[in-house]
């Protein structure tokens, strides 16, 4: 989204767009920078698109990969662990990013990058994970388990389409084998990139079966599994015993 944006503006862009797809998400700054080339301290800033480092970042995260190939999916990009470093970065001073303002943004699915103070100093991160999607109950409004999610079915998908044309037993056979290997992996402690479901009892619920209509030459591949989430809230309870 535009930088010079108010928030108002921001927030009816992604209402007049309602993409309510995972695999979309909003990124707004709303702040400036001294162009990357500036040659002066005092020159004129501009407002700062974020789009380029983080699509760098994702880049680094996905060539991440462990001894079987399996990408670094379940680690967000944002927060604490991947600040920006602007050249004379500022928040726009016209822009109050309040409790009421925050929820707003995250109640139209924008992602912000903002100032927030930590123990260690103020930080420009980006303050938020979530996709286009509009249910706010599923697992695919965090852009991690979108990624998670895209990575498992494609490779699955792969699988499937690589064993066609086998005979029936075999091509249950062997997929099921290479297709289970797939998801044990994604199950480590290394690679979590899916958790334990009480749903499925487990991590995932997978099968391959005759299709009942097409039971000679077709079959059905089903999958069930929880992608890993993102902490987005921590809610305090503290008490002062005697």
């Amino acid at each position: 989204l535009d930088p010079m944006l108010t928030v108002d503006q921001a927030i009816q862009t992604t209402n007049d767009l309602i993409p309510d797809d995972d695999r979309v998400s909003f990124l707004w700054s709303p702040n400036v920078a001294r162009p990357i080339n500036a040659q002066s301290l005092k020159g004129r800033k501009f407002g700062r698109l974020i789009g380029g480092t983080l699509m760098a970042w994702h880049t680094l995260r996905d060539a991440n990969k462990d001894g079987n190939g399996i990408p670094a999916y379940h680690n967000p990009i944002a927060g604490y662990d991947y600040p920006f470093n602007y050249r004379g970065l500022d928040q726009r001073s016209d822009i109050d990013l309040d409790d009421t303002t925050r929820k707003r943004l995250a109640n139209a699915r924008i992602n912000v990058m903002q100032v927030i103070d930590f123990r260690a100093g103020e930080r420009f991160i980006l303050g938020d994970v979530l996709t286009g999607n509009s249910d706010n109950t599923s697992l695919l409004k965090l852009i991690n388990a979108s990624d998670i999610s895209m990575f498992i079915a494609n490779t699955i998908n792969a699988i499937a389409m690589r064993h066609l044309l086998k005979g029936m037993t075999s091509y249950i056979e062997d997929a099921t084998k290479e297709c289970t290997k797939l998801l044990d992996l994604c199950c480590t402690k290394a690679r979590p990139l899916l958790v334990h479901s009480e749903k499925l009892s487990g991590f995932y619920d997978f099968r391959i079966t005759p299709r009942q209509d097409r039971p000679f030459d077709a079959v059905d591949v089903k999958l069930g599994f929880r992608p890993q989430g993102a902490t987005r809230a921590a809610y305090s309870d503290f008490a002062v015993e005697k």
